[in-house]
């Protein structure tokens, strides 16, 4: 039977790679406890929802295991956000408690720390680099493991707490069942494989569909030319994509199966519309501007070494092709719907480091004396270093000015809020005026310091006696395009307002945060049913968050007001932001 340590192309878990792989582990521990040790702050949106996912599931799993079990189903198909990717988290959970620290740990630990180690392994299956010296074997998986683990993109949306960089790890899985063998020799039951985990990868984030389009175009690309250069007949042709057509049947066929009403919602739903409001560049050319931004001239330069590199010598050159080919198509694909955030640049990242690992290894390889092959690690590790901390020490950024060019100018520091104490008022204000009651609370502002999501996390943060609230707290509508008019807005007792009204993109992309709130503070249309109450809480941005009490129902001039506003923002999209005649008769007089 094979072996495990067969199966990762020969590489044999010696003491000193188990070493490494503790020293490894141990310093990204430290790393991840310095950082979010020192943070002081209230998470939301994308940052908090896995981290909600991560407790519920766990709480659930002991107190009613099938239903928890069931609920990975359910969310599989409905959820946009799902919970298949906390799953593996939950051990931390049940060892360590729910504090936000030990849920970046295990993102840290479970997803972080296992792709980095596979790293090197994918890249000797790619490279076809064997060495029988164990010396030179130990210091090829070092040097992948420098190369990844000091890429700051890889460590940004950890700490913010996504669990997309299980993607990564996912990736380097797909690229390494694809590279262990000739595809034409891979039996059905690797196809299968294949396909599974290219399902299970956009299970996970619904955008690595992106990614996984560029994979199918680049496995076609590679069978074509496979097909032409061997000058093979039609019936060889229809073999090779039957071939495909097996990993793609299983892929797709899965992800229906499994995600059957976010798969239609997927077909159906235009995504580069909805979500047009994230999307601020306004070509090609700003988009690769983005990529040096957020990757720095260093690691864009090593990836380009890398393009060299892997097409100048002959049995690089499929890898080399692939890969261009599976970057190309999603990068052209999903700029064409939003601009890359930090998560997004997982995708990006999982193919870059993959030429710049090849790039650096090439010149590693050049080295004739062990000597310079350890002094080539150690200029390695220190520049990997440097270009690592600029991210998140602004000592290093000090230090480093004079290098600046060269490095991302992406920076993360611990988050930090100076208005906490404020927060805290505000929520016990609203729990005041709503204790034992079914009132309902709606939050119209959607800035980073003051949002629906902040509010109902930091019921969970400050004291036992807020949790409650939180149920009494609305979610609140933030982009327009994506989200339609908060018509549950007018079900709701107090509105709680950020003056001036607060927005996170575009003003004009988000007018149903913004618009209503302006109602309100001017008491104009819809804001003269309400009574601002005599209650100001000072926000971080100079903004102040203020409480609207609805004190009558609204009158239906005042409704088809604000209704026909909306309408003629957004003509096209009538059923989202006209009001319904039986929405006229809930909310308005009699």
């Amino acid at each position: 039977m094979e072996t495990i340590k067969n199966r990762i192309s020969g590489l044999r878990l010696s003491w000193p790679l188990l070493i490494l792989c503790a020293v490894v582990l141990a310093l990204i521990v430290v790393f991840v406890v310095w950082f979010v040790s020192q943070e002081r702050f209230i998470y939301f949106w994308d940052g908090a929802n896995y981290f909600t996912l991560y407790k519920e599931f766990a709480r659930k799993l002991i107190e009613k295991p099938f239903k928890a079990l069931d609920s990975i189903n359910v969310s599989m198909r409905k959820s946009d956000y799902n919970n298949v990717g906390v799953v593996p988290l939950v051990p931390f959970y049940y060892v360590f408690g729910p504090g936000r620290i030990f849920y970046i740990l295990s993102i840290a630990v479970v997803y972080a720390f296992s792709t980095i180690v596979f790293f090197p392994v994918l890249m000797r299956k790619i490279t076809g680099r064997e060495d029988p010296d164990q010396t030179n074997k130990f210091l090829f998986f070092l040097v992948g493991i420098a190369t990844i683990a000091l890429w700051p993109q890889l460590w940004i949306p950890v700490l913010l707490g996504y669990v997309d960089v299980a993607g990564v790890g996912l990736i380097f899985l797909i690229l390494w069942l694809y590279f262990r063998k000739n595809f034409a020799e891979q039996t059905k039951k690797d196809l299968v494989k294949l396909g599974l985990a290219l399902c299970l990868l956009v299970i996970l984030r619904r955008w690595y569909a992106y990614w996984t389009v560029g994979f199918f175009v680049a496995l076609a690309v590679a069978e074509i030319i496979r097909f032409i250069s061997d000058k093979a007949d039609f019936k060889e042709f229809l073999r090779r994509f039957g071939r495909v057509a097996i990993v793609g049947a299983t892929a797709a066929g899965a992800f229906f199966a499994l995600a059957t009403q976010i798969a239609v919602k997927m077909l159906k739903t235009d995504y580069g519309d909805i979500y047009s409001a994230y999307r601020q560049s306004t070509g090609i050319g700003q988009n690769f501007e983005k990529l040096y931004t957020d990757f720095g001239l260093l690691t864009l330069l090593l990836c380009a070494g890398g393009v060299v590199t892997m097409f100048a010598r002959k049995r690089l050159r499929p890898a080399a092709l692939f890969l261009g080919v599976i970057f190309a198509v999603a990068f052209y694909l999903f700029t064409r719907t939003q601009d890359l955030g930090y998560h997004h640049n997982y995708w990006v990242l999982s193919l870059l480091v993959v030429f710049a690992a090849a790039f650096v290894l090439e010149l590693y390889a050049r080295l004739s004396s062990t000597g310079a092959k350890i002094a080539f690690v150690a200029v390695l590790i220190v520049a990997g270093l440097a270009n690592f901390a600029v991210v998140f020490s602004p000592r290093a950024e000090n230090l480093l000015a004079p290098a600046a060019f060269a490095f991302p100018k992406t920076r993360l520091a611990p988050m930090v809020r100076n208005d906490l104490e404020e927060i805290h008022h505000l929520l016990q204000k609203l729990d005041e005026l709503t204790a034992n009651t079914d009132k309902k609370i709606y939050v119209l502002s959607s800035s980073a310091a003051l949002n629906s999501s902040v509010l109902q996390n930091g019921c969970g943060e400050f004291e036992p006696a807020l949790k409650k609230l939180q149920d009494r707290i609305m979610a609140s509508n933030d982009v327009d395009k994506r989200d339609g008019f908060p018509f549950q807005m007018y079900r709701a007792d107090y509105v709680v307002v950020s003056d001036p009204p607060g927005y996170h993109l575009f003003p004009e992309d988000q007018r149903i945060a913004i618009v209503p709130a302006e109602q309100l503070i001017n008491n104009q249309s819809i804001g003269r049913a309400f009574t601002r109450l005599p209650f100001e809480y000072p926000l971080d941005d100079g903004r102040r968050a203020i409480i609207y009490r609805k004190d009558r129902r609204f009158t239906a001039e005042e409704l088809l007001t604000v209704s026909w506003m909306f309408v003629e923002f957004y003509p096209d999209r009538r059923a989202q932001f006209e009001i319904t005649p039986e929405l006229l008769r809930e909310f308005s007089e009699n």
